[in-house]
């Protein structure tokens, strides 16, 4: 798996969307899990898109498996 950090420097709420790819990270090919690492809540991904709503100055540990 691989732990993945999210973060909005800005000074607005945003839906950040962050695209991944599977080789850099060597994760098998297949269908993943991805959730919030400190909660355990899903995260939604869409084509190697992960979509995540970060307040201002917000960060999301995330985690692929």
């Amino acid at each position: 798996g691989a732990m993945v950090v999210v973060s909005n420097l800005g000074s607005a709420p945003v839906e950040a969307q962050v695209s991944l790819d599977a080789r850099a990270l060597h994760l098998p090919t297949g269908e993943r899990t991805v959730t919030d690492a400190l909660n355990g809540r899903a995260i939604p991904m869409v084509d190697q898109v992960l979509t995540v709503p970060l307040q201002p100055l917000g960060w999301r540990l995330v985690h692929i498996r």
